[in-house]
């Protein structure tokens, strides 16, 4: 197939569709993502205890920035075992990437545990709570 040369500053997501670098950063900046460590009670802790260091060490090498932030939550969703889901803020890409986390909505506040990062990210992260 005979491809042409994008226009500088533009790469294509889909076939028939082109983006600008500039679009395709904004996307990244705003973009959240999460991993279902299952049940909690089998061992779904055990994975995050075991990344807890390597994590913090990223958070500090990066500055602790506020809006770079690793959360948790159990969610049962009706069932009877929670499942334990860690969400990562735009900022913890990499982290992210660490724990193969795909992309996801922004999580509602409620009833979030802050993992890792810094103790000033609720009111960057989650300015609509007005906490």
């Amino acid at each position: 197939m005979d491809r042409q040369a994008l226009p500088r500053g533009f790469r294509c997501d889909r076939p028939s569709r082109f983006v600008s670098e500039r679009q395709v950063a904004e996307i990244e900046m705003n973009t959240w993502f999460s991993k279902s460590l299952g049940d909690a009670i089998y061992g779904g802790d055990g994975v995050l205890a075991k990344a807890h260091a390597d994590v913090q060490q990223m958070f500090a090498r990066a500055g602790d920035p506020p809006d770079m932030a690793v959360f948790t939550r159990l969610e049962s969703e009706g069932r009877l075992h929670c499942e334990l889901v860690v969400y990562f803020s735009p900022a913890a890409h990499e982290a992210a990437d660490m724990f193969g986390a795909a992309p996801c909505e922004k999580p509602v506040r409620a009833g979030l545990d802050l993992f890792a990062g810094n103790t000033g990210c609720w009111p960057v992260l989650f300015p609509e709570s007005g906490r």
